[in-house]
This record gives C-alpha cells, structure tokens and sequence, in this order.
C-alpha cells in the first residue's frame, strides 16, 4: 500500500513537471514572436521615416534629345586650347538648334536652365565647383526648325587650383512629354590668374604692411622718447622788431608809392571818387605818424 502511494506521488510530480515545461516553452515562443513582430515594426517605421536624398540635378542628368543639336562659342578662344581665368567672370555662348519638323505641332522645346560644373581630369565624380544656374522665368520656347542662342557666365572661384580641369556645362530643356540635358561643352581647361588682379593684390599688401609698419615705428618711437625722457621742442615764437622812425617813414612812403602806382585803376572813374582816395590815404599816413612818434618819445 505504501510503494502504490509512492508511485502515485511520483507520477503526479512528473505530470506536473511535462506541463510546466510545456506552459514554459510556449511563454518563450509567444515572447519570441512579439520580439520579432517589435523588430519588424521598428525596421518599417524606420524606413518609412527616412528622408529622402534630393540629388543634384548635375548627378542624375536626362539624356539629350536626338533632335537637338548645340554648338558653343567661347569668346577669346581658338582651336582646341582653352585657358579660363581663376577669380573674374567667363562667358560662353550656347546655340541651340530644334531639328524638329517646322509643320508640326507641340514639338517646340522649353529651355529650363542652364547650369555646369569645374571637375577633376582624372576623375569626374571629384568636382571642385558647381556654378551657378540660370534658370528661365517664363521658360524661353524654340519652336521646331528653329534656332536660339544663350549666354551663360560663370565664373571660377580664385581659391581653385591652377591646374588642368575639366570643365562641363549644360542646357535642361523639355518638350510636352518628358526631359532632356545636352551637355555642350566638355573640355579640358587650364585655369590661370589674370596679371591685372595679381597686381592688385600685391600693391594692396604692400600697402598694408606700409601702414603697419609706419605704425610701429611711430609708437615705438613714442615709447623710447618716453623711456629717455626726450621732450619735443617747441616752435620759437616769433621776434618782434621795432622800427625806428626812420624806417617806419620809408615803409609808409613805399606804401604811398603803392597807391600812387595805383592811381591808373581810378581812371574811368569820377573825379570825385579819386579825390576821396587820395585823402583818406594823407589821413592814414598822418595818423601812423604820429603814432610813430608818440611811442618814440
């Protein structure tokens, strides 16, 4: 009797055991595929928040037109030798040329802007400067059979390197169907500094390092005169000269001379108008004579 309730005792414990474990094992899995379900939620949300990347309209370009031809003019250029100067504005001349049939209709092209790029020679994808864009309000229409020409400035940042580059610019037009780009300048250049602003900037540092220099000098001067006790001298004042009798009656009959000599400017005149000159100049001559010799005695 007492090995059947052992028995039964260690059945019911075993029993207990197989269903513990079978409610454990289920947990763990319920538990598994809510992590997993978390994870999955996490990663859609994730791709759904991430922005999207605008590209450069330079990156990604639409493929030209087969019924498009462009042709460009650099002024000041000839032959296959192009030399672009670094820090001053270039300009290019683009034609643009519709192949199209002239009888036809919606086959006119809209031109949408005009935009390039300064790259390296031995790789492309390495740029050194994007230029700005011209872009057309309202967009400029060249209807089919005809021809249009666009001027486009850029101008090369004077901290590039001068060295060969290459140097790529293109025109973005549409018709009523989809886009276009035709690139219609691709070219190696070699980028130089213009002599007339080389110059400018080395006459305007050597004037400042003038200025700065005398600044120096001037201070430090001020400081040694400070330190030796140097004081500056003052302008002597003027000697005053007395004048005997003698010659303050020859300055006067030298100054009666003058209006003596003057008396041809009273010609024309009246008379009258002389005769009061004249007196009042004995007057005059009378009064510093005496006072001449009051401060004698």
């Amino acid at each position: 009797m007492k090995l059947s309730i052992t028995k039964l005792f260690l059945l019911l414990l075993t029993l207990i055991a197989v269903f513990s474990n079978a409610a454990y094992a289920q947990d763990d899995e319920e538990e598994a595929d809510e992590a997993e379900a978390a994870d999955d939620e996490d990663e859609d949300d994730a791709a759904y928040e991430q922005p999207e990347v605008a590209s450069h309209p330079l990156t990604n370009m639409e493929a030209a037109s087969d019924d498009v031809t462009t042709t460009y003019v650099l002024p000041g250029h000839e032959g296959s030798t192009f030399n672009i100067a670094v820090g001053t504005q270039n300009a290019i001349i683009v034609g643009f040329v519709n192949g199209r049939e002239a009888d036809s209709e919606g086959n006119g092209f809209k031109i949408r802007a005009i935009m390039g790029s300064l790259n390296s020679v031995y790789d492309f994808n390495q740029y050194f400067q994007n230029f700005t864009a011209i872009e057309f309000q309202p967009q400029e229409v060249v209807d089919p059979g005809a021809e249009m020409t666009f001027e486009f400035n850029f101008n090369v940042d004077s901290s590039v390197d001068l060295q060969s580059s290459q140097l790529a610019l293109t025109i973005f037009y549409e018709d009523e169907n989809e886009d276009f780009a035709s690139t219609f300048f691709n070219e190696t250049v070699q980028l130089f500094e213009a002599s007339g602003q080389n110059f400018k900037e080395t006459l305007g540092t050597y004037f400042f390092l003038i200025v700065i220099v005398g600044a120096i000098g001037y201070f430090g001067w001020e400081f040694v005169k400070g330190q030796m006790g140097i004081k500056a001298s003052k302008p002597a004042a003027a000697a005053k000269v007395a004048l005997s009798t003698e010659e303050f009656m020859k300055y006067d009959d030298d100054l009666m001379d003058v209006y003596a000599s003057n008396d041809t400017m009273f010609k024309g005149k009246k008379k009258k108008e002389a005769e009061k000159q004249r007196v009042k100049a004995n007057k005059a001559k009378n009064a510093r004579i005496a006072k001449a010799k009051a401060k004698n005695q």
